[in-house]
């Protein structure tokens, strides 16, 4: 130490009031309260698109959370305040419908409704995973007479909403590589399109927060009609596509209408990702461990 500070990274000296329970507390509330903290810093540069990921790979780092720790504090407000379950998907939706009616919460539907979801042939991996379900079954309710497929779709649920918060990252590296294919002129390595993918992953999360609680508050919404409602969907669909736009004519420094192109192309690719592996992988391993 060379007076109260290190010369060489800057950590104030640690003084013996430092080591008390108050002075914990003082640290937290000041990095939670103070505008020029790095929490406050980092929010406030969020809500313009692409500034973080410019700052990032421009070398400015240190003024705000890393984009490690904007993902998973994104990702535990989207599923403690889900307000869309596409990431979260229930026991109920995860397999074909054949057996899906057998499910108590469907008894009361009207019979229209229940052929529509007999109908169903679940996810893209519902074909093959429905045998698990029905092996899984014989085997418990060989040691269990009493154990029925709503058990196993409550020990599923339960389960499913701690796993899904560690799986969803598996979207970002197939997007980065969307992303390294999309601005190869860019020169720019696989880890720097992967923090790219990963804060435009966490803006869209974010973004969902924000603008599916309004749409639900619209007045009568029930009453709308088919046309107004597929135009509150296209909309939406227009503000994400500007969102990621934005964030990549900021970060590439690409023309509008090839950014525009580019986060079509993203936007679907996260859709693909989602439908095709997210959901499989997140059944496989959820099922396992129940």
């Amino acid at each position: 130490m060379r007076g109260d500070y290190c010369h060489i990274c800057g950590q104030k000296d640690i003084l013996d009031h430092d080591r008390r329970f108050r002075h914990l507390i003082n640290l937290f509330l000041s990095e939670l309260f103070s505008l020029d903290g790095k929490f406050w810093r980092t929010v406030k540069a969020i809500f313009r698109p692409g500034f973080l990921a410019s700052e990032y790979l421009s070398g400015r780092r240190t003024p705000y959370l890393s984009p490690v720790s904007i993902f998973l504090l994104v990702n535990v407000l989207y599923f403690v305040f889900p307000v869309l379950t596409d990431f979260d998907l229930p026991f109920s939706d995860q397999i074909p419908g054949r057996i899906s009616v057998q499910l108590e919460q469907f008894n009361n539907l009207p019979a229209e409704r229940l052929e529509q979801i007999r109908n169903s042939d679940g996810q893209l991996h519902s074909r093959w995973t429905a045998q698990w379900i029905e092996r899984r079954l014989q085997q418990r309710q060989a040691l269990d007479p009493n154990y029925q497929l709503n058990t196993l779709a409550n020990d599923y649920n339960l389960k499913s909403a701690e796993i899904s918060k560690l799986l969803i990252v598996m979207h970002v590296p197939f997007l980065a590589f969307a992303l390294m294919l999309m601005f190869w002129r860019s020169n720019r390595y696989y880890a720097e399109h992967f923090v790219v993918a990963l804060i435009a992953f966490s803006t869209l999360l974010l973004a969902i927060q924000l603008i599916f609680p309004i749409l639900d508050m619209i007045p009568l919404r029930e009453w709308l009609s088919d046309k107004i409602m597929k135009f509150s969907g296209w909309s939406t669909l227009a503000a994400f596509t500007g969102l990621v736009a934005a964030m990549f004519h900021r970060i590439y420094k690409c023309s509008l209408w090839y950014s525009t192109l580019c986060a079509l192309g993203f936007l679907f690719i996260l859709v693909l990702i989602n439908i095709s592996v997210y959901r499989s992988i997140q059944f496989a391993v959820i099922f396992m461990m129940i």
